[in-house]
């Protein structure tokens, strides 16, 4: 009796939450041009827009910053914040 009442306890707790509207993310497009560098952070897109697209990763060597460079063709970043 006193586990069947325990079990009906943490039921009737775990139905009592927060009901708030879940947090959402919101990001900004840059069309990329070309030769020019963009930092961006994790959870950043990269979207080639044209299959011919090349560009140029390089990270810092303490990883902290990362600069996307496009080289050819066409391409979005989409930045989450």
């Amino acid at each position: 009796m006193k586990y069947l009442l325990t079990l009906l306890t943490l039921l009737v707790l775990s139905g009592c939450g927060d009901t708030s509207e879940p947090a959402t993310v919101e990001s900004s497009t840059i069309e990329m041009q070309l030769n020019k560098s963009y930092e961006v952070k994790k959870g950043d897109q990269l979207i080639k827009s044209a299959p011919e697209t090349k560009v140029s990763i390089e990270k810092s060597l303490d990883g902290e910053k990362t600069t996307v460079t496009l080289l050819e063709g066409s391409a979005q970043i989409i930045l989450t914040h």
